[in-house]
C-alpha cells in the first residue's frame, strides 16, 4: 500500500493579490478523458483548469491536478511544452510522483509582491530580526519517492523581490528596514524528504536563495541550470547584471547523502553551499560565474562532514573553494575535498575564513574548526579588484572587528584581502588543519612582480607531493 503523506505548505496572512493578471472563467473539461488520464496516473495541469497562456492566475488548476495526482497515490504531473504558467506559490504534493515541465514551458511567478503569503520560518538564524519567509515559489514538504524533470524552467521573477530588500530580508513599501516583514522567499524549497530527484531543469532569478533542502535526505541534482539576473545591461547600481542579491544556487541545510552533477550556475552569490548539519555530499562537473565561490558554509552550529567538490570550474567569481565559519557558532567542519578545480580570474583563490561575521549576529561562542580539508589539484588566476572592472564581484563583508567582538579582532578579515592565492584565518583556540597539494595560482593580466599572496592565522597547513606556487609566506 503506498501511504500519501499531505505536505501542506502553511500560508499565513491573506491570500495573495496578482495584479496584472486576468481571472478567466475555466473551460469546461471533458470528464471521460479527464476519467481515464487519471485512471492511467496521468494528470495534465491543463485538464484541471490551468491556462498556460502566461497572464491567467493557474495556482488553483495546479493545485487540484496534485492533489489528484496524491488521491490516487501517485503518478506524473505534466506542465505540457511550450506554455506559460503563471502562478503563486505551489507545494508539489503527491509523493511517488513524477513532474514534467516539458521543454518550453516555464511555472513564472506572479508579477506582484503585494500580499504574497508567508511560508515556513527561514532556517537560518534570524540574527535578532524576524524568522519569517515568504512562501517559495515551489515547496515539498514530507516528500517521497518525487523526481521533478522535463527540460522546463521555473522563473521566481526575483527583480521583484530584489527592489524590495534590506538585506536577506523583504521590506515592501513602507516597511522600515531595520524591522523587515521577513526573509525573501527562495525559489524552490524541499523539507523533511527523502529520495528526491531534481534533472533536466533551469530555474531563474530567485527572490533569495535557489534550491534549499533542508532535514532531508537522498538528494539528488542532475543537468541542473540557474540564472540569477537584472534585465538591463547592467544592475542599478552600475554592475554587472548577475550582481543579484544573495541568490545563492544550491544550498543544502541538515541534509545528508547528496549528489550534485553537472550544474551550471550564473549568479550574484554563492554558487554551491554546503550548510550546518550537512553530511556526505559529492558535487561533481560544476561550472561557476560571476557569484561568490565554492563554499562550505557559513556554519554555525552542527557539524559538517564529509563533503567533496571535484572537477569544478569558476569563472570570475569572487572566491574559489573557500569555508565560512562563524565565531558565533559552535561547530566542527571536517573530511573536506576540493579537488580538479579551475579558477579563471578569481579575487581570493582558496580561503578558510572563522572570522565570518554580519551585522545584527547572534553572541559569540567557542566558533567553528575546520579539520582534514585538502585543496587539491587547484590552479588557475586570481585579478585584483582595481584590475576587474565594473562587472566584477564586490569583496568585502562586515567582519567581527565591526562588530566588536576581541577574539576575531586579533586576526585580519581575510575577506578584506585582494589578489590572494590563499588565506586561512582560524580561531585562535580552535586552529584549523589544511593540506594544500597541487595548488598553482597566479596573476591573470596584470603587471606585477609580486606574486600572490598567503596569510594564515592559528592554522596548520600541510603540503602535499604535489607542492605549491607560489611558496607558502604570511606566516603559512
Amino acid at each position: 500500500m503506498v501511504h500519501v503523506v499531505a505536505a501542506v505548505l502553511v500560508l499565513v496572512g491573506v491570500v495573495a493579490q496578482r495584479p496584472n493578471v486576468s481571472i478567466l472563467s475555466t473551460p469546461a473539461i471533458d470528464e471521460q478523458s479527464l476519467a481515464a488520464r487519471t485512471q492511467s496516473g496521468h494528470f495534465d495541469v491543463t485538464d484541471y483548469g490551468a491556462q498556460g497562456d502566461g497572464t491567467t492566475d493557474d495556482t488553483v488548476a495546479v493545485h487540484k491536478a496534485y492533489a489528484a495526482c496524491a488521491a490516487a497515490g501517485g503518478g506524473t504531473v505534466l506542465f505540457p511544452h511550450g506554455r506559460t504558467f503563471r502562478t503563486g506559490p505551489l507545494s508539489l504534493d503527491c509523493n511517488d510522483s513524477v513532474t514534467i515541465i516539458a521543454p518550453g514551458s516555464t511555472i513564472l511567478a506572479t508579477n506582484s509582491t503585494k500580499g504574497w503569503p508567508m511560508g515556513p520560518d527561514c532556517p537560518e538564524p534570524a540574527q535578532g530580526r524576524t524568522a519569517h519567509q515568504a512562501a517559495p515559489l515551489l515547496y515539498i514538504n514530507y516528500g517521497r519517492n518525487m523526481t521533478i524533470t522535463g527540460g522546463g524552467a521555473a522563473d521566481a521573477n526575483g527583480e521583484m523581490w530584489w527592489a524590495e530588500m534590506c538585506g536577506n530580508w523583504w521590506c515592501p513599501p513602507g516597511c522600515p528596514h531595520d524591522a523587515p516583514l521577513a526573509f525573501r522567499p527562495y525559489l524552490f524549497r524541499i523539507d523533511n524528504s527523502e529520495d528526491i530527484v531534481i534533472s533536466n531543469i533551469t530555474t531563474l532569478n530567485p527572490g533569495f536563495w535557489n534550491l534549499v533542502p533542508v532535514h532531508s535526505r537522498g538528494i539528488t541534482i542532475t543537468d541542473f541550470n540557474v540564472t540569477a539576473r537584472w534585465k538591463g545591461a547592467t544592475s542599478p547600481s552600475g554592475e554587472s547584471p548577475y550582481r543579484t542579491p544573495n541568490t545563492d544556487g544550491i544550498e543544502p541545510m541538515w541534509t545528508s547523502s547528496v549528489l550534485i552533477q553537472r550544474a551550471r550556475i550564473l549568479n550574484g552569490d554563492d554558487c554551491i553551499t554546503v550548510k550546518s548539519g550537512s553530511r556526505d555530499v559529492l558535487i561533481e562537473d560544476l561550472y561557476c560565474e560571476h557569484g561568490d565561490g565554492l563554499t562550505i558554509g557559513s556554519v554555525w552550529y552542527d557539524d559538517v562532514v564529509n563533503v567533496t567538490y571535484r572537477r569544478v570550474t569558476m569563472n570570475n567569481t569572487n572566491n574559489g573553494p573557500m569555508i565560512k565559519g562563524r565565531s558565533q557558532g559552535n561547530a566542527t567542519v571536517r573530511d573536506i575535498l576540493f579537488e580538479d578545480v579551475t579558477l579563471m580570474g578569481v579575487h581570493l583563490a582558496v580561503t578558510v575564513d572563522c572570522v565570518y561575521e554580519s551585522a545584527g549576529s547572534v553572541a559569540p561562542n567557542i566558533g567553528v574548526q575546520v579539520v582534514n580539508v585538502t585543496y587539491r589539484n587547484v590552479s588557475g588566476t586570481v585579478i585584483p579588484t582595481a584590475a576587474r572592472g565594473p562587472s566584477a564581484p564586490t569583496a568585502g563583508r562586515m567582519d567581527a572587528r565591526t562588530l566588536g567582538d576581541s577574539r576575531a579582532a586579533r586576526a585580519p578579515n581575510p575577506m578584506k584581502l585582494s589578489d590572494a592565492a590563499g588565506t586561512f584565518v582560524c580561531m585562535p583556540d580552535r586552529p584549523c588543519a589544511v593540506t594544500i597539494d597541487g595548488v598553482s595560482v597566479s596573476h591573470a593580466n596584470v603587471k606585477t612582480g609580486t606574486p600572490p599572496p598567503w596569510l594564515c592565522r592559528n592554522a596548520t597547513v600541510a603540503v602535499g607531493p604535489g607542492g605549491v606556487m607560489p611558496r607558502l609566506t604570511g606566516g603559512c
